[in-house]
């Protein structure tokens, strides 16, 4: 009997190619991990870490410290950053769909976390992008 085969990206292999996300460095964090693996498909899961990456590198924190400083802080201190973090996508000229896609991936983070209770909802003029988003993908669902 012949072994499957597996096309991936354009290559054929006897074998299932390893994802792409399980090879990165984030995943040493026990909070990215967990809160990773809950995703669902693949090319969430990556788009989702590419997200909290650059939410790290613009905060210059690891993921732990992220946390910590998340169960710590008093009031909406966390989600004040994700809005300062979403001026910064905004003001290097990425759409509006860009910085509202790199916003909800960092903030899936915290929600993930335990500190809903800490986020306020995503600034108005962002919200017609996020419900045509919603709106576009359920719509693919039904067909």
């Amino acid at each position: 009997m012949a072994p499957h085969r597996y096309d991936h990206e354009g290559a054929t292999f006897d074998y299932r190619p390893e994802p792409a996300w399980k090879s990165d460095p984030l995943l040493e964090s026990p909070a990215v991990k967990d809160w990773v693996y809950h995703l669902g498909s693949d090319e969430k899961k990556l788009s989702y870490l590419d997200s909290l990456r650059k939410f790290l590198e613009f905060t210059g924190k690891s993921p732990e410290d992220l946390v910590d400083e998340a169960a710590s802080s008093k009031g909406y201190a966390i989600d004040d950053k994700l809005k300062k973090y979403l001026a910064n996508l905004e003001q290097k000229g990425l759409t509006q769909g860009e910085c509202v896609e790199y916003y909800l991936g960092a903030r899936s983070f915290f929600v993930w976390n335990g500190f809903i209770e800490k986020l306020r909802s995503i600034p108005p003029k962002f919200r017609k992008v996020v419900a045509t988003n919603a709106y576009n993908w359920y719509s693919t669902l039904d067909k």
